[in-house]
């Protein structure tokens, strides 16, 4: 299949998705086949791939189309991308911006001074490491009003974070992210390996409930 035509799951997006999907993916992974439908459907999911499979965009293509549906036009963050590397945040920025822009959202990494204050216009989606993530909740209160319309958190790399001793933290801060939007909040968490899928979902649902678990094994094709 070539580069222009969209095809299955791609073709459950919107058709603004779907035509910048189309210019730059071949083909769906197997990854993004199995998560796709899942998370648009609302599912929590822990998925589980190898690098270079698009565990990404198996994430957040669902989750910036249900965003476009149901509150594009509402001010106010809603997607925090959790990251645990500082040093990655602007290229995820670059990488999430491709999509989000052809829907009209706005991106912003957090990290460093930027955390401490807020300034608009208000970001749609936050790219955040767990450390900058507690700095904006303990100690930015102009952050707090426009976290209250999160309904959707990414975590990348969440084997490493929820079994190493930043593990506990980051359920807080999850909890505490809740609390703060008084909602549910639609948790998708993203690793390349996990020795024990059952317990990492378990942690990763938290207050919210049950989380898929959703495992591919195939690489990207180029």
């Amino acid at each position: 299949m070539g580069r222009g035509t969209p095809v299955y799951p791609f073709t459950l997006l919107n058709e603004r998705l779907q035509e910048c999907v189309a210019r730059k993916l071949r083909e769906p992974t197997e990854i993004q086949r199995l998560a796709i439908p899942e998370i648009l459907r609302g599912k929590n999911a822990l998925l589980i791939a190898p690098t270079g499979s698009g565990k990404t965009e198996a994430a957040l293509l669902p989750i910036l189309d249900l965003i476009y549906r149901r509150c594009r036009e509402a001010d106010g963050v809603k997607l925090v991308y959790i990251n645990p590397l500082k040093a990655l945040t602007r290229d995820l920025r670059d990488r999430i911006e491709y999509y989000a822009t052809s829907l009209g959202l706005k991106v912003r990494p957090l990290y460093g001074d930027v955390v401490k204050t807020y300034r608009k216009p208000t970001p749609d989606i936050v790219v955040i490491t767990p450390e900058s993530l507690e700095i904006v909740l303990d100690w930015s209160p102009k952050w707090w009003p426009h976290l209250r319309t999160v309904r959707w958190v990414i975590v990348d790399e969440v084997h490493e974070l929820l079994m190493s001793k930043r593990g506990y933290q980051l359920l807080v801060l999850l909890e505490r992210l809740k609390e703060l939007a008084r909602a549910r909040l639609q948790r998708v968490g993203l690793s390349a390996t996990v020795g024990d899928p059952s317990k990492v979902a378990e942690l990763l649902g938290g207050s919210d409930g049950d989380v898929k678990v959703i495992e591919a094994s195939e690489r990207r094709r180029y």
